[in-house]
């Protein structure tokens, strides 16, 4: 499929309401969207995840659905950096803020910066056999163990936060910014229709804010409206894919550019 122009992307202006899909934010909007300057680290594509129950019908459909597994591995090694530079252009576009990102990040943090910082990097392993890693560019370096879990997902809801707040803060003094920011998302199955035929599909998101102590201020969870197809209907499953897209830029353009989205965030 051809890859997206990111900058007519970002010119598309998507008539996007908040009841066309579940949003939920916690954390100050106020200080995430106050900061200066923002180095967008890491957007990781998580596996795809579908459920064990019914147990019948969720067999059948897990067994086809393995059958697109390599498909699919293709698609998230394609637009690594895809995802990456088009959020940064969004958060750049929409924030009006110092945003840095990609390969003019990476390209500060050389092997001697971090070995001068002490600053730890991991491989992207993740316990899962079918897909062993999580995704994002190969330029990139990741900064979280996430070898103890299925997804990234399972860290950024762990204690395990707390123990990489140094690295954060020092990622930040070096690259003179006011804050990070980090996000992941993936295309699960939510629900499977009888003898698995048929799967109930979205994408779900989550963006992080942290700021340069390395505590997270900010965060948002974003979940699309289900789209059903076959388990191995893989035009299906891009085309959930591919709403990243649309919901990471009504996201950005709501939170810097419109209040409508404040009975969604649960100040703290």
């Amino acid at each position: 499929m051809k890859i997206f122009n990111l900058l007519s992307l970002i010119a598309l202006v998507f008539l996007v309401s908040c009841n066309s899909y579940d949003i939920k934010m916690k954390g100050s909007k106020k200080k995430a969207t106050s900061l200066n300057s923002i180095a967008l680290v890491n957007v990781y594509i998580n596996p795809p995840y579908s459920p064990s129950v019914p147990i019948i019908d969720a067999a059948i459909y897990n067994g086809v659905f393995q059958n697109i597994y390599g498909d699919i591995a293709i698609l998230h090694a394609k637009n690594a950096d895809t995802v990456v530079k088009y959020m940064g252009e969004v958060l750049k576009t929409c924030s009006q803020k110092n945003v840095i990102y990609g390969e003019e990040l990476y390209d500060k943090l050389t092997p001697e910066v971090l070995a001068k910082l002490d600053i730890q990097t991991y491989p992207p392993i993740i316990q899962n056999e079918d897909f062993p890693f999580a995704v994002i560019p190969k330029y990139s370096l990741n900064f979280m163990d996430f070898s103890n879990v299925i997804s990234p997902a399972a860290y950024f809801m762990r204690d395990s936060m707390e123990t990489v707040k140094p690295q954060l803060a020092k990622l930040c003094e070096f690259l003179n910014v006011d804050g990070l920011v980090f996000a992941y998302f993936t295309v699960p199955t939510y629900e499977i229709e009888i003898l698995g035929i048929v799967g109930e599909r979205a994408l779900f998101e989550r963006i992080f804010y942290f700021d340069k102590n390395g505590d997270q201020i900010f965060s948002a969870r974003i979940k699309s409206e289900l789209e059903a197809s076959g388990p191995s209907d893989m035009e299906g499953y891009e085309k959930v894919f591919r709403k990243y897209f649309k919901y990471t830029n009504a996201f950005f353009r709501n939170i810097y550019n419109d209040e409508s989205l404040d009975k969604y965030l649960d100040e703290d």
